[in-house]
């Protein structure tokens, strides 16, 4: 059995889990019974259902002849369980977080079901293995956990139970992939899986804060929004559901460890039955919509990496209980949360001995053994191998250097720690004395900042300012090879390379556009524009966010040489030959000399000049230049003093 048996689809539970799920299976064209215990929840269900689809056919993605089929063919509603799993291929199950209601659908449904059919349960932390154990083919019954609004949010865990076979996974593997999202497979029935189990351990720290009056949940929703997420923690809870978020802490509390109780501050809210979204009142108000909170009231006392620690000691836990592996923690959490990075990332710049240190002291500080540092988190085993962004192939005195981050080459602090070091190495390498600088890819030499790496957007615009100046400020010859657009820090980098040498392709465009952005070139865009093509011609270029092609770029003198694309690396690499032909002494004297007079004025450019002549005439390469001369053949330079 594969993907291609799966046919029809019951879904039990219309309600919010539930009608998004079911909407996602017809979208993709297969048959849909959905059932709940009611026709009233029944008839809400369709009716959610069809006023999602109305939004998306006004937006295009998805026709009326499409809406139609769906509500003449696909879709069946139903009241009766056993009619609606008699038909199924999969079924899924999305009934509430009670362990005893799922056991007893479960028997119900295994009796009812053919004995092909695969169960699934879109529960978010209880154990699969154990509601396997209601029916008669517990190799057949996995997890298929979808986040909340199922039809917008990326991520599903699929979730091996203690028995599931290989078989099974694969196809909630393969189901997940036909509804358009991205899964990640849980290799072992640990409660709360991935992204609950580490929201869960986060949620603690929150709670704490909350009791103990330390933050305020406004203020520190605000800090969240503020460095780019869609929703600060209390939101998210509030659009969840306290009764939600208190079935996940009491079922955590007693099957990992006590200390994911729930707090005082929101069980109270719960008890007063105020449950968030769903009942106008939660932590916010949404009586009147969605929560307003004000940027402005950020509250600076709360440091978010604490939050980003506590997430990342708890996914080590479940990658030592054999559940994932490192690599799958971010795209879980960015895929299920909405975040603009996961945590794992956010940490790879934290020395284990000072993430160690942190954790201990949240654990002293709220009596948290759940915050304690795990034995990988001691071991540093959290940092990870760094992806090559940065190609470096030599070959005799010329090396060739790759921004190799798609899609567009942008700059995180990864990458640019990446870039520091590689042109470092070729700084000091004696042998190396042209460097040719190009983006991976062939469409792209590269962009500006990296948005997906927004918590580190100031150290990224610091780096960018000091690293872009040490290309501008180079001791060896740079070139450009501008083989695709280059916009925003892309092209304020290539200013700094001392030639520009791009491809003459009608897609290929350069400009300085972060004045669309409401920003302006911070890399030294403002200086090197004005620089290399005159004040009036840098201003319409950056004020009006204006993109030129090559031939528009040689002409006012922002590039040095254009090529068709088929043949400009080959170009580049004769013009980088012919440059590494020339005294690499007398060459770095020459760039020493225009850097001080471009940097320090003109009195201090004849001041090193003075000094860099004085050096270079007393050489071994001068020696041979005459030399060569009198004996009238081609000198070889060394690069000797």
């Amino acid at each position: 059995m594969d993907i291609n048996n799966i046919k029809t689809i019951a879904v039990i539970g219309a309600g919010d889990m539930g009608h998004g799920i079911a909407q996602l299976a017809l979208m993709a064209g297969y048959k849909v019974y959905l059932r709940d215990i009611s026709q009233k929840m029944i008839d809400k269900g369709v009716a959610r259902i069809n006023k999602s689809l109305e939004k998306l056919e006004s937006k295009k993605k998805i026709t009326k002849a499409g809406i139609k089929k769906i509500n003449s063919d696909l879709l069946v509603p139903c009241i009766n369980l056993a009619k609606a799993v008699s038909c199924a291929d999969l079924v899924i199950e999305a009934i509430p977080e009670i362990m005893e209601l799922k056991e007893e659908t479960f028997k119900i449904m295994d009796d009812a079901a053919p004995e092909h059919t695969l169960f699934a349960s879109n529960t978010s932390t209880m154990s699969i293995s154990r509601i396997a154990m209601a029916t008669r083919r517990p190799e057949k019954v996995f997890g298929l956990h979808y986040f909340n609004p199922a039809v917008i949010m990326k991520l599903v865990e699929v979730i091996r139970g203690e028995k599931t076979s290989d078989e099974t996974l694969q196809i909630g593997y393969d189901f997940a992939l036909k509804t358009k999202k991205i899964p990640v497979r849980v290799q072992k029935d640990i409660p709360g899986f991935i992204v609950n189990r580490i929201q869960a351990a986060g949620k603690v720290l929150l709670n704490s804060l909350l009791d103990k009056k330390i933050i305020a949940p406004g203020s520190t929703d605000a800090v969240f929004r503020k460095t780019g997420f869609p929703m600060g923690p209390f939101e998210t809870m509030d659009y969840t559901g306290l009764d939600v978020n208190c079935h996940t802490h009491k079922y955590l509390a007693k099957s990992v460890h006590p200390d994911f109780k729930l707090g005082s501050f929101l069980t109270k809210k719960i008890k007063a039955g105020h449950l968030g979204k769903k009942t106008g009142k939660g932590i916010f108000d949404w009586s009147k919509g969605r929560p307003e909170i004000d940027l402005e009231k950020a509250d600076n006392t709360f440091d978010p990496l604490d939050l980003v620690a506590v997430h990342v000691n708890e996914a080590t836990k479940i990658i030592e209980a054999g559940a994932c592996t490192i690599k799958d923690i971010d795209p879980a959490i960015q895929n299920g949360m909405g975040t603009p990075q996961g945590p794992v990332i956010r940490v790879q710049q934290i020395p284990p001995k000072d993430l160690v240190a942190r954790l201990e002291r949240l654990a002293t500080q709220f009596n948290k053994e759940i915050f304690k540092p795990s034995p990988m988190i001691k071991r540093g085993e959290y940092i990870l191998e760094s992806p090559k962004n940065i190609l470096v192939k030599t070959k005799e005195h010329i090396a060739v250097v790759t921004i190799d981050h798609p899609p567009a080459n942008a700059w995180n602090l990864t990458t640019m720690i990446q870039f520091e070091k590689a042109m470092d190495l070729l700084e000091k390498n004696k042998k190396i004395r042209v460097i040719l600088l190009t983006g991976a890819g062939g469409k792209c030499f590269s962009a500006g900042f990296d948005i997906n790496d927004a918590t580190n957007a100031e150290s990224i615009s610091s780096k960018g300012r000091i690293l872009w100046q040490k290309i501008d400020r180079f001791t060896k010859p740079v070139i450009a090879v501008i083989n695709g657009f280059a916009m925003g820090g892309g092209l304020e980098l290539a200013m700094c390379c001392h030639f520009r040498i791009m491809s003459d392709h009608p897609k290929n465009k350069i400009g300085l556009t972060e004045l669309n952005l409401g920003i302006i070139p911070g890399w030294g865009g403002t200086q090197n524009l004005a620089r290399l093509v005159g004040k009036p011609m840098a201003l319409d270029m950056i004020l009006f966010g204006k993109r030129i092609d090559a031939k528009k770029a040689l002409k006012i003198g922002l590039v040095n040489r254009i090529f068709p694309p088929e043949t400009l690396m080959d170009e580049a690499m004769v013009f980088a030959r012919n440059l590494a032909l020339r005294p690499p002494l007398a060459v770095k004297a020459v760039l020493c000399a225009m850097e001080a007079g471009d940097y320090d004025g003109l009195k201090k450019g004849w001041e090193v000049e003075e000094q860099q002549s004085k050096i270079t005439a007393q050489s071994a390469d001068a020696r041979e230049g005459f030399t060569a001369f009198i004996e009238k053949r081609p000198p070889i330079f060394k690069g000797e003093n």
